[in-house]
Parts: structure tokens; sequence; C-alpha cells
């Protein structure tokens, strides 16, 4: 049997202290464009988000592996 790595994606949740004048200024500030807000420490995982990160085989079988062929492939 062979190994494969295979991408995967998973989403987490947590809360970030933003300082903001309002409500919804403070909402845009944490929606983080630049990517200024370091990830918080305390977080969850979001129960049902693991998923593929990629469904194309032929790119994970070339990016991710190799080009390594199934088992019984030449």
């Amino acid at each position: 049997m062979k190994s494969w790595t295979i991408p995967v994606t998973w989403e987490m949740c947590g809360k970030v202290v933003v300082e903001a004048d309002t409500l919804d200024e403070a909402m845009v500030i944490a929606c983080d464009e630049a990517g200024e807000i370091p990830l918080p420490v305390e977080s969850n995982y979001v129960d049902g988000s693991w998923q593929l990160s990629t469904d194309d085989r032929e790119e994970i079988r070339c990016c991710y592996n190799k080009n390594q062929p199934d088992e019984g492939e030449n």
C-alpha cells in the first residue's frame, strides 16, 4: 500500500480585540485586509469544515506526490 500526501483545509474560530470608535469601524478593522492582526491564541475547530483543498487528481499527484503512479501502474 502506498502513502499519499493529500492537501486539506479546515476552519478555526476565535476572537480578536480591536480598538475603534464604533462597532461598524471595529468590524471593518477586524476584517484585516492587510493581514496585520495576529491570529487568536485561543481558537476552536469549526465542526464540519474539514475538506480537500482541491479535488484535482493531477494537481495532487503532481504537486504533492512527485507524480507517484497508482498501485499497479507503471
